[in-house]
């Protein structure tokens, strides 16, 4: 069979088919395994699901440090919903989480990957193969709270997790001192690399936003001797901070929220 057959046939099967399907032969998992035919299995993905809206649902009590659950559900279920289904969701996947992770803060994603942060951990989840990644330790924080984010390299069609993190901080000095460290998934490696210190602070705890291969946080006014309202951007293939990012004037920033006014 022509390869090109091959190739399009591999790009019309689900993710836990094509999971399986990487131990039949050397050329099988080289094709599944390389960037290019992810990125087009994803286009496929996404083409095919455009006249039917659809949402993964993790249905579990997510902790944001300010609301203490009275009780720890160390299972975190994945549900599809469609729209075409009549309303009815379907289980997709469960992540069993280790006795010693702690809670479970809000999840972010990024093209069908789940990043889920706990007190202790941070894990990245693939419902469609059930495959769950135990990110390492990283630095660590000097508070309680986490900033983590996950988003795609274009340049390079890999998936990385940026971690801003603080070695201190004084609110009521306004001082702090700052820094970022990224990993990324199925690197050369498998650790987390710091990068360049941050130029400013951020809000703690918080989810940031992915668009078109950057991240982006909330600046925290509060550690600034000069308050500013606006947003940090970290672009992934660079792995830097853009000097060109505008600060925003007359912005309703909703902390933790991802979203602004």
């Amino acid at each position: 069979m022509p390869d090109e057959l091959v190739w399009e046939i591999l790009l019309r099967l689900p993710p836990k088919t094509l999971a399986r399907f990487k131990s039949v032969c050397r050329a099988w998992l080289a094709i599944i395994s390389s960037p290019s035919f992810i990125c087009m299995h994803l286009r496929q993905s996404a083409s095919r699901n455009e006249c039917e809206p659809s949402f993964l649902i993790a249905a579990h009590t997510f902790c944001d440090m300010r609301s203490m659950p009275k009780t720890w559900n160390p299972e975190v279920p994945f549900y599809h919903w469609q729209e075409a289904g009549k309303g009815n969701a379907s289980l997709v996947s469960t992540m069993d989480l280790p006795g010693d992770s702690g809670f479970a803060h809000c999840p972010l994603h990024c093209d069908g990957l789940v990043l889920l942060p706990t007190e202790t951990k941070l894990y990245v989840f693939n419902p469609g193969t059930g495959d769950v990644l135990n990110l390492p330790d990283g630095q660590k924080n000097c508070g309680y709270a986490q900033a983590p984010g996950l988003g795609l390299d274009l340049g390079t069609n890999t998936y990385k997790v940026a971690q801003f993190f603080y070695r201190s901080v004084y609110y009521y000095k306004r001082t702090y001192n700052a820094g970022m460290e990224v990993f990324t998934i199925g690197g050369h490696g498998s650790c987390w690399r710091t990068v360049e210190d941050p130029p400013y602070p951020v809000i703690m705890p918080q989810e940031p936003a992915y668009f078109k291969g950057s991240l982006s946080w909330h600046i925290e006014r509060e550690l600034l001797q000069t308050p500013l309202q606006g947003f940090l951007r970290f672009d992934l293939e660079e792995e830097n901070f853009k000097a060109d990012v505008p600060l925003l004037e007359n912005v309703v920033v909703i902390p933790g929220a991802g979203h602004f006014i």
